[in-house]
């Protein structure tokens, strides 16, 4: 878990979710016991006991740091690409996990890496890796329409009777509101 979520955001934690929730206006005492109880939910450093698994659907955060493991490199998405952050030690304590900014494309480039977290080691461009998590489910691609959807479903025998004149499928609504669907 992100320190940065127990505690109010702040004019710069900008959007991280891709959905609209109702506005809500908790009081520090909410805060406080937000924070009191995964301090006691969690292990030291904010760590779950056990991990999550891997991502089912697609989230509706927007992940801002991801680590690719392959290059051991930081990439933070930024509007228009990716910033790259590259490790400037070589040890396993976080001290000598500190990562440093390199170079920006904004070339429309999206990170290769899993989501991460991380916190500001300090110095001014440089971070220090938390964590790495799975990497994200990718969105399941839309039917082109409503025939392909069953289709997918398998046994294409049970189709090939239907038939669907007009754009839509109002004709299936109607059936089952007249009792007349089968």
């Amino acid at each position: 878990m992100e320190r940065r979520f127990l505690a109010a955001p702040t004019i710069t934690d900008g959007m991280i979710l891709s959905l609209g929730f109702a506005k809500e206006f908790p009081s520090s005492q909410d805060w406080a016991n937000w924070a009191k109880f995964w301090g006691r939910f969690t292990l030291p450093g904010l760590y779950l006991h056990a991990p999550l698994g891997k991502w089912i659907y697609a989230t509706h955060r927007h992940w801002e740091w991801f680590h690719d493991e392959d290059s051991d490199t930081l990439e933070r998405q930024v509007e228009g690409g990716v910033e790259y952050y590259l490790r400037t030690g070589t040890g396993r304590t976080r001290a000598t996990q500190e990562y440093i900014k390199t170079v920006t494309h904004l070339d429309g480039r999206v990170p290769a890496g899993m989501p991460s977290s991380v916190i500001c080691a300090g110095r001014e461009n440089s971070v220090s890796l938390v964590c790495s998590g799975p990497k994200l489910a990718v969105d399941l691609a839309q039917p082109e329409s409503f025939f392909t959807f069953l289709t997918q479903w398998g046994g294409d025998w049970m189709w090939t009777d239907v038939t669907n004149e007009g754009p839509h499928m109002k004709w299936v609504v109607d059936a089952i509101r007249k009792g007349t669907a089968i």
